[in-house]
């Protein structure tokens, strides 16, 4: 039977595992000499991995990181939707709503623009839940017209493009 431990621990173990197999301490890796540079996935679990500790500068720092490093990857915009959502989380989470805004800006900017090859079927709905991000950011900002605004477009386009029915 496994022992189940508690988030803290297994996110120390997982910091503590990721630490050693991409040699984050150190630029050199033991049998190369060669610069090691940790995936954008990696460095997302590793900025996952500090949010579960609660250190909220250090998975922000990360996420930028892995922000940056997906640009100059493979072009995938889905992935930087992605991380620009999680990072905007990170930043409501730091009460900085202003770079929170950016963030699902930048997301939603990417879902609105994407060429009809790249669309999902739920590439929509990821576009109006990133602008009812932005309208939380808004709100937290005192922007109340313009979060209003945003909150009813966002509606809107969930109502379209999900649709549902009340009761």
């Amino acid at each position: 039977s496994s022992v189940r431990r508690p988030p803290i621990a297994l996110a120390n173990r997982l910091l503590l595992n990721l630490n050693l197999n991409l040699n984050l301490n150190s630029p050199f890796t033991s049998d190369t000499k060669a610069p090691s540079s940790p995936t954008s996935a990696q460095l997302l679990t590793l900025s996952t991995a500090q949010q579960i500790k609660g250190d909220i500068p250090a998975a922000i720092s990360l996420a930028n990181r892995a922000l940056t490093q997906q640009r100059t990857e493979k072009y995938d915009p889905h992935a930087i939707a992605d991380t620009s959502l999680f990072l905007g989380k990170l930043f409501q989470l730091e009460q900085r709503y202003q770079d929170a805004e950016t963030s699902f800006t930048e997301a939603r900017t990417i879902h609105q623009h994407l060429p009809p090859a790249h669309r999902l079927p739920t590439t929509p709905r990821s576009e109006y839940t990133a602008l009812s991000l932005i309208a939380h950011a808004q709100k937290k900002q005192n922007r109340i017209d313009d979060a209003e605004r945003s909150y009813l477009a966002a509606l809107k386009g969930l109502e379209e493009c999900v649709g549902w029915e009340d009761g």
